[in-house]
C-alpha cells in the first residue's frame, strides 16, 4: 500500500488543493523556534479537521548533524517541545534530517548526532531523513527506526524497508512548491488523524509527599558535607541516567552553571518550567518520571 503524500517549508499550499491532488499526509517542520516555515498549532488543527495526517520533519541548517552528539540532544529537546504544542502525540516520531551527502569519514559525526538524539527522545522511536548511504549506515548502525529515503543523492537506489520515498523535488502545484512524498507503509510515523494525546497517570500519594520534603535547589547551592547530599543525588542522575554534561567537575556537590544548564535542558525536554530550579516537579519527574 502506498499512500501519496507531500512535504513543504513556506509555501503551505491550502488544504483544498490538496485535498484536490489526493495527498493523505504532509510532512512538516519545526526548526528554530518560531522560524516562518514552522509547523503551528493553528496549521496543525485544519490538517486534523479536514482527515489530513502530519509527519513532523526537523530541520535547521542542511549540515547541522555534523555539530554531533551536544547537537543531537539540542535539537531533539527544541524539536519535541515545538511539536507538543502543535499537538503531536509524545510517542510519535520526529524525522531529523541528514540533508547532504555525509562521505564515510563523515557519518561517524552523524551517528554520534542521532544518539544524542535518541538519548534525548528517551525510547521514542526515531527517523531519519537522507539519502541511500546515510539512511542505510543510520538503519543498520541502530540510530534510527524510522527512514524517509530522499531520491537526492541516492543514485537511483531505494533502500527495500524505507519506510518513506521522496520521489519527485520541487513540484509547484497552482503556484505553491512541493516535493512528492510515497508512504510504503500503513504506520510511517503519521499523526493527527485518531491519535489523542494520552492523559498521563497521576502520581501516588506518597510520591506528591516525597517531592514536597525534598529541597529547593538553584545554582549556587552545595551539599553539607555532614548532611545529605541533594546536588550529588540530582547531578549523579543528569549525568549516569539522562547523560548530560555537568561540568568538568562531575558529581561534586557543588550547584554551579553546568549544573544549572543541564538542568535547563532537562526540564525543557520534560516541558517544564525552564529556570534550572531543582523544585517539587523537578525533583518528581528526576525521581519518578512523571510530574506531580
Amino acid at each position: 500500500m502506498t499512500l501519496r503524500g507531500v512535504d513543504f517549508s513556506w509555501s503551505r499550499p491550502p488544504v483544498s488543493l490538496l485535498k484536490a491532488e489526493q495527498v493523505s499526509w504532509v510532512g512538516r517542520y519545526v526548526s528554530v523556534p518560531h522560524d516562518s516555515k514552522n509547523l503551528t498549532p493553528d496549521e496543525a488543527a485544519v490538517y486534523r479537521a479536514n482527515g489530513i495526517a502530519i509527519v513532523t520533519l526537523f530541520e535547521t541548517v542542511a549540515m547541522r548533524a555534523m555539530g554531533g552528539y551536544a547537537a543531537g540532544f539540542h535539537d531533539a529537546v527544541s524539536a519535541r517541545q515545538q511539536a507538543t504544542e502543535c499537538g503531536q502525540p509524545p510517542d510519535a516520531p520526529i524525522y531529523y534530517t541528514v540533508d547532504f551527502q555525509p562521505t564515510a569519514g563523515m557519518l561517524l559525526t552523524v551517528g554520534q548526532y542521532f544518539r544524542g538524539i535518541n538519548d534525548a527522545e528517551r525510547g521514542v522511536p526515531v527517523g531519519v531523513y537522507g539519502s541511500y548511504d546515510t539512511v542505510l549506515w543510520l538503519h543498520a548502525n541502530g540510530y534510527v527506526h524510522y527512514v524517509w529515503q530522499t531520491a537526492a543523492w541516492s543514485h537511483g537506489q531505494w533502500l527495500p524497508n524505507a519506510d518513506i520515498r521522496q520521489v519527485t523535488n520541487g513540484m509547484v502545484w497552482n503556484g505553491f512548491a512541493v516535493d512528492i512524498d510515497d508512504a510504503e507503509i500503513a504506520e510511517f510515523g503519521q499523526w493527527g488523524i485518531n491519535t489523542p494525546i494520552p492523559t498521563p497517570t497521576p502520581p501516588n500519594d506518597w510520591q506528591i509527599k516525597m517531592m514536597a520534603q525534598l529541597p529547593i535547589l538553584s545554582e549556587g547551592a552545595h551539599d553539607d558535607p555532614n548532611g545529605t547530599w541533594y546536588v550529588r543525588r540530582v547531578q549523579a542522575i543528569l549525568k549516569d541516567v539522562v547523560g548530560l554534561s555537568i561540568g568538568n567537575a562531575g558529581v561534586d556537590g557543588a550547584f554551579g552553571p553546568a549544573t544549572a544548564a543541564a538542568v535547563r535542558l532537562f526540564q525543557t525536554a520534560h516541558r517544564l518550567a525552564a529556570d534550572a530550579v531543582v523544585g517539587p516537579h523537578t525533583w518528581a519527574v528526576l525521581v519518578t518520571g512523571q510530574d506531580l
